[in-house]
């Protein structure tokens, strides 16, 4: 390894066996024979000059002499790809009660509750397809979106119907529904099933109760379950 001295009085470099004036004087010239170049380094190697982009524009990667960037077409395939697709119908049906299953549920309030609920459905993109009630408790039938979990409509549906029947009058100061849920995957093929039972609430409950009702369901579906916190 050679080193070479910086300075201006001595600096010298080898170069094909002959030694030439580094740096500084009117010695600083290209070895004899070599044309002098418009730039270039100490070795006389000439500087690849690449053109500026012109004032205004931005400099880019690649592009022409303008400095406009170059556009690549894509090819007839990769143009015309069809868009992928998520697909997804799932229909759910919804249970749960008042909290204590007290009476709240009258009848003069019913029919403006549940329309009420299903404009919160269609707010979540979820389909209402019927929703019922009696005195103590609701069913609701629906499609649930593709993109919104359960636990985010049950939470929306009571907690707007919630505050919306609390604006009703001072009778409704206290009402608040139960904390917990039931919800069961329906088939395509017994959706007309679920909402006939669905529509004939009052004739199913002149005989059974919501608790007999709903440990049907949960047995129906195979659902452990421990009673001493289904109910509240």
């Amino acid at each position: 390894m050679r080193w070479f001295d910086p300075s201006p009085e001595g600096a010298t470099q080898a170069l094909g066996g002959r030694e030439m004036p580094f740096h500084g004087g009117p010695d600083s010239r290209a070895p004899t024979g070599r044309s002098k170049p418009a730039q270039g380094n100490a070795l006389g190697t000439k500087r690849r000059r690449y053109p500026r982009a012109p004032k205004g524009h931005p400099k880019v990667a690649q592009g022409n002499a303008l400095g406009e960037r170059m556009m690549k077409t894509p090819s007839p395939e990769r143009a015309f790809q069809p868009m992928p697709q998520s697909l997804a119908r799932l229909h759910i049906h919804l249970v749960f009660s008042t909290k204590g299953r007290s009476p709240w549920l009258v009848d003069s309030r019913r029919e403006s509750l549940q329309a009420y609920m299903a404009t919160v459905l269609q707010n979540l993109n979820c389909a209402p397809v019927l929703i019922n009630s009696v005195e103590d408790h609701v069913h609701l039938l629906f499609d649930l979106a593709r993109t919104v979990p359960l636990s985010k409509v049950v939470e929306d549906v009571k907690k707007s119907s919630s505050k919306w029947l609390k604006t009703l009058g001072p009778e409704f100061a206290e009402f608040a529904w139960q904390a917990g849920y039931g919800a069961f995957a329906v088939s395509e093929s017994n959706v007309e099933g679920v909402r006939a039972y669905i529509a004939n609430q009052r004739e199913h409950h002149r005989t059974r109760t919501f608790q007999d009702e709903f440990r049907l369901f949960l047995a129906r579906h195979g659902i452990n379950h421990d009673e001493r916190y289904v109910w509240d």
